[in-house]
């Protein structure tokens, strides 16, 4: 994991804890895959301050991570190399994708500060940023395998992974570290559209 505060600039990898958090989410078996992170009944608010549930997110693939906007050095990282993933998708397959950050942090990270983030890092409009409640953002924590805890500073110790999405919401990678190749998840997003 990364100690990531507002001026972290130094980098320490770790190994993450599996977790099978499906069990343990909110869940509506008769109309969800039962391997689809979807199942999380949470209510997350977007950089546009909309209201969003998972299950809208359906219907295209996603390429989704765990972020808080105050980070130095880590999230920037992944933010940049998902633009990368964007930049080198065949057209007919960026079409069906989207990109999706979730804030680490419920208390600093508003619709107004995600929207502002978005805005600072060039996102377009296939990317949604989202920030939920602190029992949301643990429970989707746990459903993607991505380690945290809060720091005494306020900024956050952190695994870094990208994980993609089918469109129906379940996992088909899983990328970690700070120098995942873009090419990597291309891949996986080009199997999954032959399926």
């Amino acid at each position: 994991m990364i100690a990531c505060n507002p001026s972290a600039n130094k980098n320490q990898i770790g190994l993450l804890q599996s977790s099978k958090a499906l069990a343990s989410a909110s869940t509506d078996s008769q109309a969800m895959d039962p391997n689809s992170v979807y199942q999380l009944k949470a209510v997350f608010t977007n950089q546009e301050d909309q209201e969003i549930n998972l299950p809208s997110l359906s219907g295209h693939y996603q390429v989704m991570a765990m972020i808080f906007t105050s980070c130095g050095f880590a999230c920037p990282r992944i933010v940049d190399i998902m633009k990368n993933i964007q930049l080198q998708l065949p057209e007919n397959i960026r079409q069906q994708t989207r990109f999706t950050l979730i804030s680490f942090d419920s208390e600093i990270d508003t619709a107004e500060r995600l929207k502002q983030y978005s805005v600072g890092m060039h996102l377009d409009k296939d990317w949604t940023l989202l920030n939920g409640d602190e029992a949301a953002v643990r429970q989707m924590s746990m459903l993607l395998d991505v380690q945290y805890s809060q720091l005494p500073d306020g900024g956050f110790n952190h695994a870094n992974v990208i994980t993609i999405l089918d469109k129906k919401g379940r996992i088909i990678k899983r990328l970690e570290g700070l120098d995942i190749e873009p090419a990597e998840a291309v891949q996986s997003l080009e199997a999954a559209a032959k399926k």
